[in-house]
């Protein structure tokens, strides 16, 4: 099955259509982490290394904890967000009581993409398959690339070796040689 890997410009441009700071966050983080929602929903304050530029995914998937790295727009972003806000809780998706839901993300997930005129299917774990192609685009060890996933199983990572085509990029067609 061939997915649909949003690009970067795709994710700018959502980032770009969406004027709430809390909801660029959000695109941003899902790509720039490659974390799940359900793991976004969840991050904590304390989660962040603002320093080592990581963030720790508390109980993700099989209900391990992991690293994945943060991106210097990310880490700018949510400073300026909370220089000029009020926490009521220790989430950084915070709402009155708890934290935003699944289906929330879905929702600014949906917004952004409609906002940016973005035709193709896209939904918040597309920016998870992509930051996962674009780091092996980059040249980045799949292993590297299993453990900021939490892959249990190399296999699961290796699916975006087929996804990435960059690769065939500079091959030459026997017809062109």
């Amino acid at each position: 099955k061939v997915r649909s890997i949003p690009t970067k410009q795709d994710i700018q441009n959502m980032i770009d259509a969406t004027p709430n700071l809390k909801h660029k966050i959000l695109i941003g983080l899902l790509y720039a982490s490659g974390i799940r929602r359900s793991e976004a929903v969840k991050i904590q304050l304390s989660d962040i290394d603002f320093d080592r530029k990581l963030l720790l995914v508390r109980q993700g998937k099989g209900a391990k904890y992991r690293y994945t790295i943060l991106s210097d727009i990310i880490i700018q972003l949510i400073k300026e967000y909370f220089k000029n806000t009020i926490q009521n809780n220790s989430y950084l998706f915070s709402t009155a009581t708890s934290h935003i839901t699944d289906r929330t993300v879905e929702a600014i997930i949906h917004n952004a993409k409609q906002n940016a005129k973005i035709t193709t299917p896209l939904s918040p774990h597309s920016l998870r398959h992509s930051f996962a192609t674009h780091l092996m685009e980059n040249g980045t060890k799949i292993e590297y690339i299993q453990q900021m996933l939490g892959h249990k199983d190399i296999r699961t990572t290796r699916i975006y070796e087929h996804i990435s085509t960059k690769h065939l990029e500079n091959i030459k067609s026997p017809q062109d040689l």
